[in-house]
């Protein structure tokens, strides 16, 4: 599993925002800071503002801000609105798929659930603001 490089760049985007709280960055502040190209910081920007973590205010003097504090922001907040819900395997999808319809009952399931959930933990514990 590796992560988009748009997660990456969000995640760059939302360390950014945490560590410039009393400013209003314009996208072009935070594209060159960030190296991230500008027509690639729109698009991953749009993103975060419909997934509620950052929001922009329009016009001359605007930028873009926090919805909320670094302090609530998790790795995991935007990896899940970047890339949507972390399913490491198929069958760990809501409807158990599973070709040989074994999901329920197979060890190899639990293991990667277990697996699946420890990641998903670990990465919810870490927030914007510590790093």
């Amino acid at each position: 599993m590796q992560l988009q490089i748009s997660t990456d760049y969000a995640i760059r985007i939302i360390y950014y925002l945490v560590n410039h709280p009393d400013d209003l960055p314009t996208a072009t502040v935070i594209a060159e800071q960030m190296g991230i190209t500008y027509p690639f910081f729109i698009k991953v920007a749009n993103k975060l503002k419909h997934s509620g973590l950052i929001c922009a205010i329009q016009g001359r003097n605007g930028g873009y801000y926090l919805d909320h504090p670094g302090e609530k922001i998790s790795l995991y907040d935007i990896i899940s609105a970047m890339e949507g819900d972390i399913k490491i395997n198929r069958c760990l999808h809501d409807d158990n798929y599973c070709s040989r319809g074994a999901a329920m009952h197979c060890s190899v399931h639990d293991a990667l659930l277990d697996v699946q959930n420890e990641l998903i933990g670990r990465l919810s514990d870490v927030y914007m603001s510590e790093l």
